[in-house]
């Protein structure tokens, strides 16, 4: 897919959203039913007849929340699904570390606070949920089944929505079906799922925040976030265990940005973010006229809140004191290492720590001098 020609069809906020996240496919020019547009973000703007005279591409890429009108002209002009055009969803799963099987229908395991999260408002076509609790029927207007009610789990690709799910893997196994091939856990497929959330999300906040672009906090463990923990509830990944550079310039870091750069900030949680105080989300903008901002190369804000050392015991956060030592401290250290490495050289901006003392810390303290 990434060698051919492609044309988008569609200049709308959706068309953008997908050319800023698949930037390095080889999109050659757009077309659309308006006849008053001749450029949008930066490539050529024809009218849909365009693609009856020369045929110049190798596939088109109808990017629409509706998408039967524009299905119904391509195919007037002899153009056929799934070989001459496709829709932008179908380029999502590239992102994923776990592709759905083709022609085996979806279905979600789990409709707690994950199911929630990441699947509700998609338009993923989910044909309906499994749970083992009895008192749910519905969930988001499609059916909820109990396990026992699925004869031949063979036809279905199963997503596990839940966070502990060995139980249920092991259940899955049992019906012959295999782990990454018959189903898989929900953030093997985190890219995608994020992805259907925000582009298709209405939703427009009349404000502009750019901390997703330069700002990567590291907490306990190295774990890596693109925004204070307490406002957005996904993290980028383990820095100990994937490298800096691939971390911050993950395809899931790229869909955190849009979603602030689209306006929808579809993943914030705006019960505690003071930017939403007194905000509410108006009719989607069209946003064609406003550029789309790239995230920097590296993070120009460090903030460091990894080592909970402290000299105090205030009832609100601890009851004991805890100074790191043994392998505490080497595991430490370890962080430490690697932030005055990849992070401290570029970042203009350090802010350190929300989890401990600073001036009893001996890892911080390696940082700050």
């Amino acid at each position: 897919m990434w060698n051919k020609k492609y044309v988008i069809y569609g200049v709308n906020r959706i068309a953008k959203d997908f050319m800023y996240i698949f930037d390095k496919l080889n999109i050659v020019y757009l077309i659309d039913d308006r006849t008053d547009c001749d450029s949008f973000a930066g490539k050529t703007v024809y009218s849909v007849g365009h693609i009856a005279e020369v045929r110049d591409f190798d596939a088109v890429i109808l990017c629409d929340a509706d998408k039967s009108a524009k299905s119904n002209t391509l195919e007037r002009y002899g153009l056929q699904y799934g070989k001459d055009y496709y829709f932008e969803e179908d380029f999502f799963g590239l992102l994923d570390k776990v592709s759905v099987p083709a022609n085996r229908e979806i279905i979600v395991w789990g409709t707690g606070r994950i199911a929630e999260r990441y699947f509700s408002g998609t338009s993923t076509s989910i044909v309906f949920y499994v749970d083992s609790d009895e008192r749910k029927a519905v969930f988001h207007k499609k059916a909820v089944k109990g396990p026992e009610e699925i004869e031949d789990w063979t036809r279905y690709f199963v997503i596990i929505a839940v966070k502990e799910s060995a139980e249920i893997e092991e259940y899955l196994m049992k019906h012959h079906m295999h782990r990454n091939i018959d189903f898989t856990k929900y953030d093997n497929m985190l890219c995608s799922l994020l992805l259907r959330k925000t582009i298709f999300d209405t939703q427009y906040y009349a404000f502009t925040c750019k901390t997703m672009l330069n700002h990567l906090e590291v907490v306990r463990g190295g774990d890596a976030w693109c925004c204070c923990t307490t406002f957005l509830g996904i993290g980028l990944g383990n820095m100990m265990k994937t490298s800096v550079e691939d971390v911050w310039n993950s395809a899931l870091h790229k869909i955190l940005c849009l979603s602030t750069e689209n306006h929808t900030y579809s993943f914030c949680d705006k019960s505690m973010c003071p930017l939403f105080v007194n905000k509410k989300p108006s009719v989607q903008s069209s946003l064609l006229e406003e550029e789309y901002r790239t995230m920097e190369s590296m993070p120009k804000v460090a903030a460091i809140g990894y080592d909970s050392s402290c000299n105090l015991m205030c009832r609100t956060c601890r009851d004991t004191l805890h100074i790191a030592a043994g392998e505490e401290a080497e595991k430490l250290n370890g962080i430490t290492d690697m932030v005055i490495d990849k992070l401290l050289p570029k970042a203009e901006f350090l802010v350190l720590a929300g989890d401990g003392e600073v001036f009893v810390s001996r890892a911080y303290e390696k940082i700050y001098s």
